[in-house]
């Protein structure tokens, strides 16, 4: 709980975070907070840094949590202030807000169709005949917390396959970023989908088991305009903790759970 005290009443708790210099048409919108118990945000609290006025004084303090369009800050000795985002200058005012973005509904979103392969005698009504599903990735990406965020992020997503047959023998079907400023007249969501068409393939040679690709998983992720992840969504674990190595992944290759480059596994051999 956070108790907001008169001004007048706290010159000494101002003093402890604002330098002197500071005139009091600074201190205007400027209100003091003693802390019975403060509960940190989940970004947690940053180390002391500067920051920086409208009117170009500075002070020193951890920036600890953002209430509404109210920052609030704790200087080296525990005391604790809180200042109206207006107050500050647009560089530290940009920090604060890429420390606190909205959160997000996050949707990977795919399109297939099947399609048969006949063999040169139109047989394909046999069974095990060869089957091609065309996939076409993408995703929507919407605000669900209040505020605004007047800051571009980045949005990339990766859509993951897998071998028949092979264990621990995945593909990288596909890799797509966009980029957007959630606003109104956006309706503060993005939607893209990949030009690419990706084919995965099924077939069983002799009524053995069924080999090829398939689809997998996914991963989406969400960044700020310092490369900060602001949010991830993705069936499995693996593919997030090894996000710059599957970074580093062309699309079509073949990988293991740590996002490694690997050789396709080869078929076993049929005994006949």
């Amino acid at each position: 709980m956070i108790v907001a005290d008169d001004l007048a009443d706290n010159g000494s708790l101002l003093q402890a975070c604002l330098p002197k210099d500071i005139g009091m048409e600074s201190l205007i919108r400027v209100s003091i907070v003693s802390v019975l118990l403060f509960v940190i945000c989940a970004s947690g609290a940053e180390e002391i840094r500067s920051w920086t006025l409208l009117d170009g004084s500075t002070f020193e303090a951890s920036f600890r949590a953002l209430m509404g369009k109210t920052a609030v800050m704790e200087n080296s000795e525990g005391k604790q202030v809180k200042i109206h985002l207006d107050q500050f200058s647009k560089e530290s005012r940009e920090h604060i807000e890429l420390k606190n973005p909205p959160q997000f509904k996050v949707d990977f979103r795919k399109k297939s169709k099947l399609r048969q392969v006949s063999n040169r005698f139109g047989e394909s009504s046999l069974a095990n005949m060869p089957v091609v599903n065309y996939f076409t990735f993408g995703t929507r990406i919407a605000q669900r917390s209040a505020g605004a965020y007047n800051h571009e992020m980045k949005v990339e997503f990766f859509a993951i396959g897998a071998q028949r047959r092979h264990n621990n023998k995945y593909i990288l079907l596909d890799h797509q970023t966009g980029s957007f400023i959630p606003s109104d007249e956006n309706n503060r969501s993005y939607e893209f989908w990949s030009s690419r068409r990706v084919e995965l393939e099924e077939y069983a040679v002799a009524g053995g088991p069924t080999r090829g690709k398939k689809y997998d998983t996914y991963l989406i992720v969400i960044t700020d305009k310092n490369g900060t992840i602001i949010e991830a969504k993705s069936e499995k674990k693996w593919p997030l903790e090894n996000l710059e190595n599957l970074r580093k992944l062309s699309v079509g290759s073949f990988m293991d759970t740590t996002c490694t480059r690997v050789y396709p596994g080869r078929p076993k051999p049929l005994l006949y």
